[in-house]
């Protein structure tokens, strides 16, 4: 194979990758999004500490915007689940927290 079709083929493929990247939204927020299954979409969600922040107020900053993001996808008509991810520590870990919606 020549050179020039080595080169094609390895930046079509580095190109063409469907990974999901993350999306920051200001400084809160990282936030990354699959479609698992028709109207049905997983929402993973990581938030850093702020200067006077608890665990509450992260966990409920996380909520807001998975409902925000949710509604904005569905145009206003979904079911929202938080989940949490099975490969992750049985500790409460506030900094990351995974959503599922369903658009209806």
């Amino acid at each position: 194979m020549s050179t020039l079709a080595q080169i094609v083929c390895i930046c079509g493929a580095i190109t063409s990758s469907h990974a999901a990247q993350p999306f920051r939204d200001s400084e809160l927020f990282e936030y990354r999004y699959e479609a698992l299954a028709s109207d049905t979409y997983l929402l993973r969600l990581s938030t850093p500490d702020l200067a006077l922040d608890t665990v509450d107020w992260r966990e409920a900053r996380m909520r807001v915007f998975a409902r925000r993001f949710a509604d904005w996808t569905c145009r206003g008509r979904f079911d929202l689940a938080d989940t949490a991810a099975l490969d992750w520590p049985r500790e409460r870990f506030s900094h990351a927290r995974q959503f599922v919606f369903r658009c209806r």
